[in-house]
């Protein structure tokens, strides 16, 4: 009996009362969809894969709520909602019964039933999916059979919403990967306006970037999910810091004022120069702000909430990593 309208705008907050409204055609009390509603929540119907520890449904304990009233059920539309407006007044395995209905002007709008099932609220997304999968057949295949005053049922839960999250996060990782790289290539041309340079820049960040993966994934084996995603794509721009001073200072012109190494000609003393310039300019600096960046991380590792543990834990992998690029592999490659 609840329409959703998921319409929301791109600036301020939501309006709550226009998120939702009563679904004019849904009516409880015709005989037909009383008897929807109680067969929705008999066992015999639901499939095991539900695992259903435990069931709230309003409509089954009406029903023996006039058993012992010696009224039958489905009870007449004119009877039905004095008589389910006094039953809300009782429970439900203490839980208020009018907590699951909506009454307006006497009527009852809308309804919902509650369930307990063996699955816990973080369950992971490869669980989760087929699970949501079968409510979902459940619901359509009720829906189908139903009488149009008892239609458009639908099934909510917070595993849903995490689930969705989850998977949309990970799944759309190399397309936000892409995304950023290209544009970190396209930041580093304007810098360096050397497009030779600017790759080899971006190759570096993403030596560290796929070195930040293996921290995570082999030696921590942390799961994959939201926090380790956002890790991934939130780091990168650290990850291309020291790389990029280090090209940038590469590229300078002042480089060539270095003194070159004997025995070398052409390119080969053009590279020798550049590349002392810039590890002699900021090697010192670049390791001094990685030891800063790792000393105010590591109380990090200490916290209770494993968050943060797993925050520190990601701040000193790709600290060590990006530092260790940015002086290594990186000059190497610069002289080659």
């Amino acid at each position: 009996g609840i329409l959703v309208h998921p319409a929301s705008p791109l600036l301020g907050t939501v309006d709550k009362q226009k998120a939702w409204s009563f679904d004019e055609l849904h009516d409880v009390g015709e005989p037909w969809a009383q008897r929807n509603l109680y067969s929705f929540c008999l066992s015999k119907n639901m499939p095991d894969g539900l695992q259903i520890l435990q069931s709230f449904c309003w409509t089954t304990d009406f029903c023996t709520w006039l058993d012992n009233r010696g009224l039958k059920f489905p009870v007449p539309k004119d009877d039905f909602h004095p008589l389910a407006i006094e039953f809300s007044n009782s429970w439900i395995n203490s839980a208020r019964a009018s907590d699951f209905v909506w009454v307006r002007d006497g009527r009852i709008k809308a309804s919902f039933f509650k369930f307990v099932v063996n699955m816990g609220k973080y369950t992971r997304p490869s669980e989760a999916l087929p699970y949501q999968a079968r409510w979902d057949d459940y619901v359509s295949a009720y829906n189908k059979e139903a009488s149009r005053f008892a239609r458009d049922a639908w099934h909510s839960s917070a595993l849903w919403g995490l689930t969705a999250s989850s998977s949309m996060l990970v799944s759309s990782t190399l397309e936000t990967l892409v995304v950023l790289f290209v544009i970190a290539f396209l930041g580093m041309l304007v810098f360096t306006r050397d497009g030779k340079l600017s790759m080899a820049v971006v190759l570096a960040t993403l030596s560290v970037v796929c070195g930040l993966a293996f921290f995570m994934i082999v030696v921590q084996r942390w799961q994959i999910g939201p926090i380790e995603v956002i890790a991934l794509i939130v780091f990168i721009g650290y990850a291309a810091t020291y790389s990029l001073h280090i090209a940038h200072s590469y590229g300078s012109q002042e480089a060539l004022k270095e003194r070159g190494m004997k025995g070398l000609s052409g390119k080969s003393v053009r590279r020798w120069q550049r590349t002392r310039f810039s590890l002699k300019m900021l090697a010192s600096a670049t390791v001094g702000s990685a030891l800063t960046t790792a000393g105010c991380a590591t109380f990090l590792l200490f916290c209770k909430i494993k968050v943060f543990q797993k925050l520190g834990g990601v701040i000193l992998s790709i600290t060590a990593i990006s530092i260790v690029t940015a002086l290594g592999p990186l000059p190497a490659s610069l002289l080659a």
